[in-house]
């Protein structure tokens, strides 16, 4: 001890055998790297646990947004497939069309994406004829033509754009119809 306080090493003699104040200190500094080492676990759980929350209600939103998109399609269409209850009640049969209330129904039902997965999508095989109103419409030009208000001498044709393709010749070989 006397040799280490002459030669200025009773600090390292102290550390050595486990005593003195420097012992005292990394015992603290121990200690205060224990407890760091736990907060910053503790904060890195409740970030983690941020962020999956966020994604997971990120998710949770955009299917939300895309199921209500399906339903908004869905509404006021066929359905191609008799939907049924968890007791086997029958929701919508086959050709019925999708109101809110069946939305409703298959909702508490549990079987929405059964019924947004059933929707006839197919438009209706149509004439143009069928199309068609039973008479013209106050605005028509058939019905402006029949009043007499106009002839076609009083109107004047609109004049038609020219293109670099007017010019060119058609596969056949011949001009276009001006030719």
């Amino acid at each position: 001890m006397e040799t280490a306080k002459t030669t200025g090493r009773l600090p390292q003699l102290f550390v050595a055998a486990g005593v003195g104040p420097a012992r005292d200190g990394l015992d603290n500094f121990g200690a205060q790297a224990g407890q760091s080492w736990n907060d910053m676990r503790t904060e890195a759980r409740v970030l983690w646990s941020q962020i999956t929350g966020n994604y997971t209600r990120v998710v949770d939103q955009s299917d939300d947004k895309f199921m209500q998109r399906r339903v908004k399609n869905a509404l006021g269409r066929p359905v191609t497939r008799v939907i049924l209850d968890a007791d086997d009640h029958i929701i919508l049969n086959t050709g019925d069309i999708i109101t809110n209330r069946a939305i409703q129904a298959a909702r508490e039902a549990g079987v929405l994406d059964v019924l947004v997965d059933s929707v006839y999508t197919e438009g209706p095989k149509l004439s143009v004829e069928e199309l068609k109103a039973p008479h013209s419409g106050e605005a028509s030009l058939e019905k402006y033509e029949v009043n007499g208000a106009s002839s076609r001498a009083d109107r004047s044709p609109r004049p038609v754009p020219q293109h670099a393709s007017d010019n060119a010749q058609t596969p056949a070989g011949s001009r276009g119809a001006g030719a």
